[in-house]
């Protein structure tokens, strides 16, 4: 496991504490957002970013993201997410997910880039050939 928060240092396994100290930092001392990661590849992680009682929890697990649906999670609802994953329990079971990820996105995007340039290549093409 490896926690990592916008204000705070990155540690490697870190203790139910440490993970404690950064979930009730949120807002404050550890920034913005706190992240735990389970491994790399395939990159697998549990988020959360908010203060107080208005978490947003989303985890990440296969290349599918998820969100968790109670919007403005509390904070002791999000800690024990974060402590169950870390544990490795049973935290998908702990709120209702929805899976927001994008799908094909990227890849429709750089179809359109490339028949735009291939348009802009004929355009001048065209242009060069009969103008000039």
């Amino acid at each position: 496991m490896h926690l990592e928060t916008e204000e705070g240092e990155d540690i490697e396994n870190p203790s139910e504490e440490q993970i404690r100290q950064a979930i009730r930092g949120l807002g404050g001392e550890s920034g913005t957002f706190a992240i735990l990661t389970r491994r790399e590849e395939p990159l697998d992680y549990l988020q959360t970013s908010g203060e107080e009682d208005a978490f947003v929890v989303e985890r990440r697990e296969n290349d599918r993201q998820f969100r968790a649906v109670d919007s403005g999670l509390g904070l002791e609802k999000t800690l024990a997410l974060f402590l169950a994953y870390n544990r490795g329990g049973a935290w998908r079971e702990m709120t209702s997910w929805e899976e927001v990820t994008e799908k094909g996105k990227g890849g429709e995007w750089t179809a359109r880039i490339i028949i735009a340039v291939l348009l802009l290549i004929t355009i001048v093409a065209v242009i060069v050939k009969f103008f000039l």
